[in-house]
């Protein structure tokens, strides 16, 4: 996915800063009092999304992957495009270009990058994932644990998601979801 690996040097790794005075979550829609929050939200709606889809264990998994995200110190906020899926992906010459369609996000510069990796279910492997993440200019105490962290629970909320708008991708979602849940607690 060499779009990845464009993204983060020339987007994700230029994402400004906010004030801290100012909530996480959309800028134009709901706030949150902390990123964990917005982080339980996500988790609470794909959880209905998916309902029986996955096992019971799966989700109980995920909600403990949740909790444990907590205990991460938080990232600076950023100001993100909040949409950085490859159906927003503008391409010339089989090369990205740029990205539209934002949906304006305060939070993390992880999510924005976590987001963008799991928007397609092709290439959703470890080396894809690390090689873009080489290029990643952001918070530099961020471990490969961490990032295997945010990674499983990105792809948990996209597959709540595909069910409802991208349902054509829902198989290979649920491949990638295989190889992929070996990372939960």
């Amino acid at each position: 996915m060499e779009w990845m690996k464009i993204l983060t040097k020339e987007l994700f790794n230029h994402y400004e800063k906010v004030d801290n005075d100012i909530p996480w979550g959309r800028v134009n829609g709901i706030h949150r009092s902390s990123w964990s929050d917005f982080n339980q939200s996500s988790f609470e709606s794909s959880k209905m999304n998916i309902g029986k889809l996955l096992p019971s264990e799966d989700h109980k998994r995920v909600e403990l992957l949740v909790n444990k995200l907590k205990t991460y110190h938080q990232e600076k906020k950023y100001y993100l495009h909040g949409d950085t899926g490859v159906h927003n992906f503008v391409y010339s010459c089989n090369q990205l270009k740029g990205v539209i369609d934002p949906s304006p996000l305060i939070g993390p510069k992880i999510y924005d990058f976590t987001y963008a990796f799991c928007s397609s279910p092709d290439s959703l492997d470890l080396h894809t994932l690390l090689s873009s993440f080489s290029l990643w200019n952001g918070n530099t105490s961020l471990t490969k644990e961490r990032l295997l962290n945010e990674v499983v629970f990105q792809l948990y909320t996209r597959i709540g998601v595909c069910i409802k708008v991208h349902p054509h991708d829902l198989y290979g979602y649920l491949e990638a979801w295989e190889e992929w849940r070996k990372y939960l607690p």
